[in-house]
């Protein structure tokens, strides 16, 4: 369910080497501190963890790092130490995964890396076959820093990955079939009743999305509240523009959609989202995500609205899910994502909330 007690956000701050994308979340930040007054904490490369408050400021461990140095400058925030490895800025892959009543941490160990991403696949060897939770991290590092932490994790003995498990904080899971493939030695019965034995009471699953090579559920369908969800679409005309996929890919993907929202239906008030055409643009191996406002995320009384500059699209999200949340009535925030969907993810990618 979008609305929970959380009140805390991370993010994993990038390599600075990649400056737009760094440039990306010093902005980020400065919007979410405007429009929140939570705490948010910020991984750092180089293992350190930024508390931003409205606190001083220290540099600490930061000489090395220029760029890194004047990024806590330039965003007033407090630099904590963290002593696990963080394996990159998609965090909500990684992090606990909240089901029901139970926080629970997960075999992090999903197909596409060693499938579709050589360059994460040597560095998962470098970490093990399976990362440190992040989940760890924060409870025996940050404990003290904040000092109203309250995560109680569960393992989970299925290997899972953040962005294929939605919940609706009410029992009901939705994911695609891309977990039978993580974990080929379960049936979808078998993982259906694993899931129940920890609160979960209804699982639905779909198919993955055509392209998708991540399997993710969380660019597809989102739950507004118990009882209704957001199922992306596409404009019903196909316009070859902006390096699009081609005509035939486009009739798949609208096929599958149109089908996941029939489903979906069937138990939910169902809310479509036009999302751009996508493109056939890859990054590091990742097919962009440019055009995708389904990951949008929410938090305290925020909807944070990935923006492509494309007034048409941008301003229909913007509308389409004002008035999904309606009842929650929330702050719409524009996030331009240009950047960031560069690299496959967008919004709710980056962000976990406890």
């Amino acid at each position: 369910m979008v609305i929970s007690n959380k009140k805390n956000l991370v993010l994993i701050l990038p390599d600075p080497k990649k400056e737009q994308l760094f440039e990306f979340y010093k902005e980020l930040i400065r919007i979410v501190r405007t429009n929140l007054e939570e705490n948010i904490l910020v991984f750092g490369s180089e293992e350190q963890i930024l508390l931003i408050t409205e606190g001083a400021i220290t540099c600490e461990c930061l000489e090395s790092n220029k760029s890194s140095e004047r990024f806590v400058q330039e965003v007033n925030v407090y630099w904590c130490f963290c002593d696990s490895i963080v394996p990159d800025i998609w965090v909500r892959d990684y992090a606990p995964v909240y089901l029901h009543n139970h926080c629970v941490k997960f075999t992090y160990d999903p197909y596409y890396f060693y499938k579709h991403e050589k360059c994460i696949a040597q560095e998962l060897q470098k970490f093990g076959s399976t990362l440190p939770y992040l989940s760890a991290s924060i409870v025996s590092n940050s404990s003290d820093s904040i000092g109203r932490m309250d995560v109680n994790l569960i393992d989970l003995p299925l290997i899972l990955d953040g962005g294929n498990c939605i919940c609706n904080g009410k029992g009901d899971v939705v994911m695609t079939r891309r977990v039978l493939v993580d974990n080929p030695s379960c049936s979808e019965t078998d993982i259906e009743n694993l899931l129940k034995a920890y609160g979960v009471k209804k699982i639905h699953f779909i198919d993955c999305e055509p392209g998708d090579v991540t399997g993710h559920v969380d660019g597809v369908v989102r739950f507004v509240d118990s009882d209704s969800v957001v199922v992306s679409d596409l404009p019903r005309s196909y316009v070859a523009d902006s390096n699009p996929i081609s005509k035939k890919e486009y009739m798949e993907d609208l096929a599958y959609l149109d089908k996941v929202a029939d489903e979906m239906s069937r138990y939910y008030k169902v809310t479509r989202l036009i999302n751009c055409i996508p493109r056939k643009d890859v990054k590091e191996g990742m097919p962009s995500a440019f055009g995708n406002f389904t990951n949008f995320f929410f938090f305290d009384h925020c909807l944070f609205v990935p923006q492509y500059g494309i007034e048409v699209y941008d301003s229909n999200a913007c509308k389409t899910l004002s008035e999904a949340f309606r009842s929650l009535n929330p702050t719409i925030v524009k996030v331009d994502c240009s950047v960031l969907s560069s690299y496959g993810g967008v919004l709710t990618c980056i962000t976990w909330e406890f």
